[in-house]
């Protein structure tokens, strides 16, 4: 099912771009399926850019990007996770329906994040990045000290979406459940 996912949002990803970007470009794709306690594992996931593409100069990860990322979230220093993006970054939260802009409003977004959830644990379950373009699906497993104050652990499966740019994230989509979160605290999605 995951295999099914991850490759659904690549295929997706993969439509979107231009049968000229296709043609100048030669894509190498691997899919990296990890287990939670296998997150740290080197990826099979890479893109390489092609030389003579100016529009894919510059629009590929470093071996082990996604893996780095998360684990500078599950390390609950701010400053190593808005390493991971550019400046000019637009960071959104779809189930919360919150954007961040730029590194200054990321960087507040991440620190709210670790002060509600002071015990975040990010695992990598699988990844794949495809011409500038990236899937991961991770796990977050936290205590509610802050967004709703339940004290109450909760874990919940989400899958991000991102664009690369010089080796950076320069935009991010997160989805997953929110009533799931909100049924593992105990709490009615009214409490919003």
């Amino acid at each position: 099912m995951r295999a099914t996912l991850i490759i659904a949002a690549c295929l997706v990803m993969l439509a979107s771009t231009s049968t000229q970007q296709r043609k100048q470009t030669t894509p190498v794709i691997a899919f990296a399926e990890h287990t939670p306690a296998a997150a740290t594992a080197t990826p099979a996931s890479v893109t390489t850019p092609v030389k003579d593409s100016a529009t894919e100069r510059g629009r590929h990860a470093p071996h082990g990007m996604v893996e780095q990322l998360f684990a500078a979230w599950s390390s609950h220093d701010a400053d190593k996770v808005v390493a991971f993006y550019t400046d000019d970054v637009a960071y959104e939260d779809v189930p919360l329906g919150r954007t961040s802009h730029g590194r200054v409003e990321l960087r507040k977004f991440v620190e709210d994040t670790f002060v509600a959830f002071p015990d975040l644990n990010v695992e990598v379950v699988s990844s794949s990045i495809c011409h500038g373009h990236g899937v991961s699906e991770v796990v977050w497993t936290a205590t509610d000290k802050g967004f709703l104050k339940t004290d109450k652990r909760f874990s919940i499966r989400m899958l991000s979406v991102f664009e690369l740019h010089e080796d950076k994230v320069s935009r991010n989509k997160d989805f997953y459940d929110l009533s799931t979160i909100m049924r593992q605290l105990g709490a009615s999605a009214s409490t919003l």
